[in-house]
Order: C-alpha cells, then sequence, then structure tokens
C-alpha cells in the first residue's frame, strides 16, 4: 500500500500551490497525523471545501460543494439520481443531500498525482457553472461534468500478483455456504466480471484492470417506491452524500424503470476474503430489506436502516 505520508504531502503542496497562484495565504494543514485537511475556496461566487483523509481517500483529495436548496419534487430528485448514474462510473461524483443545511451536494474525488493547481480551478469552475445552471432552474448538462483521468494505478506488487491475489481471495469468498451461487459475466479481455447469488439478492462485481487496487460492487435494489417517493429519494440522496460515503459511490437510478443502484468501491491490494465478505453480504441483505419494506409492506417509510459500510440510515 502506498505511503499515506507522501500523499498528505503532496495534498498540502498542491493547496499551498492553489492558494498563492490566486493572491491568497496559504492555508494551515497539518503534514502527518489522522485528522482529515480541509480547505476551503471559492469560484464564481460557488463556495467549495477540498479535503484529504489517507484512510478514506488514499491518493485522491475530496472536492465538495451545495448547488442549493434540496426540491421536494419527485421528478426533480429523479433526475439527480439518474444522472449519478451516469457520472459514478466515470469517476465523476455524486449528489448527495444533507439533511443539516437542507441543501444539494456534490462530491467528487480527484486524483492527486493529476491534480495540479490548473487541473483544479479548471474542475472547480466546471462545477459551479453547473451549480448556477441549477440555482436559476435550468437544466444540468452531464456532459460539462469533468472526469480527471487517474494515471495507471500499480500498486507495489506486480500486475500479475494483484490479479492472482485478487482471484484467491474470491475463490475462500465463493465456498462460503453463505454464497448462493456465482457466474462469470461477458466482459472486455482483462476485465474480470462476476454475479454473486447471496439470499434474494445478486451482487455484481467488477476489477477493470489485472493490476488495478480498486474493485467495483453493485447491487439493484429494486425500483424506486411511488409511495412517498420523496421521503425516500432524499434519503437515498443522503446516503449518497460525500459525509456518508466518503466522496465515491453510493445510490443512483437506472432506466428506463428507475432501479435502485448501490455501488461501492473496494481498494486493495490487501483484500481479505472476510471484509470482501462481509461488504458482499451486507450489500445483499440491505438489498432484500430494501426490496421488503417497500414493496411488501404498507408502510415504506418504516423501511429498517442497515448501513452498508458508510452507509447510513437509507430509510428509518
Amino acid at each position: 500500500m502506498d505511503d499515506p505520508d507522501r500523499w498528505q504531502s503532496l495534498f498540502v503542496q498542491r493547496m499551498r500551490a492553489l492558494f498563492e497562484a490566486n493572491g491568497q495565504p496559504a492555508p494551515e494543514l497539518s503534514l502527518g497525523g489522522e485528522a482529515a485537511d480541509a480547505v476551503g475556496f471559492t469560484v464564481d461566487g460557488v463556495d467549495f471545501e477540498i479535503s484529504f483523509h489517507a484512510p478514506l481517500h488514499r491518493d485522491h483529495l475530496l472536492l465538495e460543494c451545495e448547488f442549493g436548496a434540496a426540491p421536494r419534487d419527485e421528478w426533480a430528485l429523479r433526475k439527480l439520481l439518474r444522472l449519478n448514474r451516469r457520472l459514478q462510473p466515470s469517476g465523476r461524483g455524486s449528489f448527495g443531500w444533507r439533511r443539516e443545511t437542507d441543501a444539494i451536494t456534490f462530491g467528487m474525488l480527484l486524483p492527486l498525482a493529476q491534480c495540479e493547481k490548473d487541473t483544479i480551478e479548471a474542475v472547480m469552475a466546471a462545477i459551479a457553472q453547473q451549480a448556477h445552471h441549477w440555482r436559476a432552474g435550468r437544466s444540468l448538462d452531464e456532459a460539462e461534468f469533468p472526469a480527471v483521468d487517474s494515471p495507471d494505478e500499480q500498486s507495489s506488487p506486480p500486475y500479475a500478483d494483484v490479479r492472482s491475489e485478487l482471484v484467491r481471495v474470491l475463490h475462500e469468498v465463493c465456498d462460503d455456504e453463505r454464497v448462493d451461487g456465482v457466474e462469470e459475466l461477458d466482459a472486455p479481455p482483462q476485465v474480470l466480471a462476476l454475479r454473486l447469488a447471496v439470499g434474494d439478492a445478486e451482487v455484481t462485481l467488477v476489477h477493470a484492470e489485472p493490476g488495478s487496487v480498486r474493485l467495483t460492487l453493485e447491487c439493484e435494489y429494486g425500483a424506486a417506491p411511488i409511495v412517498q417517493p420523496v421521503e425516500i429519494l432524499l434519503k437515498l440522496l443522503e446516503s449518497t452524500d460525500s459525509h456518508a460515503t466518503g466522496g465515491a459511490d453510493g445510490f443512483s437510478l437506472e432506466g428506463p424503470a428507475d432501479l435502485v443502484v448501490y455501488r461501492s468501491t473496494c481498494l486493495g491490494p490487501d483484500w481479505t476474503s472476510q471484509d470482501l465478505l462481509t461488504e458482499i453480504l451486507d450489500i445483499g441483505r440491505s438489498s432484500t430489506e430494501w426490496f421488503e419494506a417497500c414493496w411488501r409492506s404498507q408502510n415504506p417509510s418504516q423501511v429498517p436502516s442497515h448501513p452498508v459500510d458508510e452507509l447510513v440510515d437509507v430509510l428509518n
């Protein structure tokens, strides 16, 4: 695993360069410790928070801002969650809802190795423009949400060792009696994609590159309810806010049926079968309970709360 002090030091350098280039005093930031470092920065009248917390972000920084007051219109909330589905896979961020300020939030992770000050400024300027569109009641433009490609994610072991270690861990996961079945999915060359059946749920696991230290888990929870939709959609957004997820992934809606999809990224290369299995089982259990509560209960507001890793209070 990368040395977290290396990325902490780089974050401090990036922030000092950003502030000094804009004629502002360099922020007070620490070069060590476990606490998150965060600074505020304003672009075109939109306030951003830029932070780094090694246990959550590793080699990325987190960029956040508030778009404005949360609507109480079902279709506006559905549009945000549909947009999440298109933004999340390419690392272009997620929309959330922050209860304490009743605000729609946006957060995205940026790879520190690629984040020179010009890159950070360009990303904030693009997001600020979309925030102004939102505040003016105009449609958001998906194509204008920027993507910053991560450098090749080679971990300290060679590429082949990362994939072979993951395969070993997955053999242990699939041998567990709580996993009811596994199916290898069609995928492009070099991509490992599996569908794991756990109870009534199916969790899809994707490892995109043999040497990547990231794999993703996805699960369809079922169609978004039509009873008390605003309350439930806000809960989904609340669980996708970067304060809940650490800045990546979360909930989205996939058309045309508006299926609720949960996405989670697991960092390696030191995956363990127990941790990965726990994550898969938790996602599967939460998916089943969501469906039971929303579609076989007369009161979907009583959907039980079951955290999935950083996921908190999906519905109360």
